[in-house]
């Protein structure tokens, strides 16, 4: 998991502008604690809307909704996924987020010794 970390970490150095999509965290498991996205092959779904958005004028990605996947955008041809599942998938609460910070705090310690400083220090603000 450090490796999967670092290896984001020097990707993310790498784009000027990362779209909004990069905030999602694709790995969310609903109430049954099942992953809610399939991911692997059904990851070129969002790879393919970020690349074909790439080219966007910067003014579009600068308003407050701009960047995050809309359900009309993907191509869902194969796969069922209704409109609220990936609303929930994508939607972001207070309440959520602090639960998602906890549990990758949680995480980083277990992995300390591995992980990317960066991420470690983020956390404690150092």
């Amino acid at each position: 998991m450090a490796d999967y970390f670092i290896h984001w970490l020097q990707f993310g150095r790498s784009v000027r502008r990362p779209p909004r999509d990069f905030s999602v965290n694709w790995f969310r498991k609903d109430a049954d604690g099942k992953f809610m996205w399939p991911g692997y092959g059904e990851n070129m779904r969002v790879l393919s809307g970020l690349s074909a958005r790439a080219g966007e004028s910067r003014q579009r990605w600068n308003r407050p909704s701009a960047g995050c996947r809309r359900y009309q955008d993907m191509d869902w041809d194969g796969l069922e996924m209704s409109r609220e599942k990936f609303n929930e998938l994508t939607s972001s609460t207070a309440t959520s987020g602090k639960n998602e910070l906890v549990a990758h705090e949680e995480l980083f310690v277990k992995l300390y010794d591995r992980l990317p400083k960066e991420l470690f220090c983020n956390m404690r603000q150092c």
